[in-house]
């Protein structure tokens, strides 16, 4: 049987939902901006959200539509949903998030909090470095799930972990952590997906730009990769 590393994406759902309900005390308008229809990561990502919107009474979900996980179609259809739309007071966002916040720009919204994906755009907004400036939390899909499970794989034929799935944690970025040229990145493009590394003390691991936009081994650095407590 294989044994390999994986996300939980009902959980992906709740923490953006749980941060916009803490940023809101509990109260407050919300849209919601989801995936693609029928996927499997877009029905969890949904019920995760759901479940905690739906515990705290306070939370009305004012507003729910597809925006395909694509910045380009999210900002055309929050631009179409808008102007029938009560004041905005957070917006969770399955993908295209930088779309959102443009969208809502353009409009003259006052910004609400945003819990999205890890578009460099949306942490460009978050950081401050596009404007308006925005409150989020970006989490993200992250790619290096290949080489954590190769570290894994790794592990197990060296007999220094039992043969097991491991579900990584998602790289989490909010204002406060949020440092240009390791997870926000001023020169790339607002599509780019800042994702490729975890961050923090507590990191997965972390990657250089360079190794993720070339392939280039990072200049004076050893890959290390923290498989947890087995």
């Amino acid at each position: 049987m294989r044994r390999h590393g994986h996300t939980d994406q009902v959980k992906f759902g709740r923490q953006l939902a749980q941060f916009i309900v803490d940023q809101l005390g509990g109260a407050g308008n919300v849209v919601m901006v989801t995936g693609v229809a029928g996927t499997g990561a877009d029905s969890d990502r949904n019920k995760g959200a759901k479940e905690v919107f739906a515990a705290n009474p306070g939370i009305k979900v004012v507003a729910e539509y597809s925006g395909m996980w694509d910045s380009a179609t999210a900002q055309r259809v929050t631009a179409a949903q808008l102007p029938s739309l009560p004041e905005v007071d957070g917006v969770w966002v399955s993908g295209g998030t930088d779309g959102v916040i443009k969208a809502f720009a353009d409009a003259k919204r006052e910004m609400p909090v945003f819990g999205g994906e890890a578009e460099n755009g949306f942490r460009k907004y978050m950081a401050g470095t596009l404007t308006p400036q925005v409150t989020g939390m970006s989490i993200g899909q992250p790619p290096y799930l290949s080489v954590v499970a190769l570290e894994l794989a790794r592990a197990v034929i060296k007999k220094e972990r039992e043969k097991a799935n491991l579900t990584i944690p998602f790289p989490v970025v909010t204002g406060s952590a949020l440092t240009p040229g390791e997870t926000v990145f001023p020169d790339l493009p607002d599509s780019f997906f800042a994702d490729f590394t975890d961050s923090g003390p507590n990191a997965i691991l972390v990657l250089c730009q360079q190794a993720a936009t070339d392939g280039t081994p990072c200049p004076g650095a050893t890959l290390s990769v923290k498989l947890g407590t087995p």
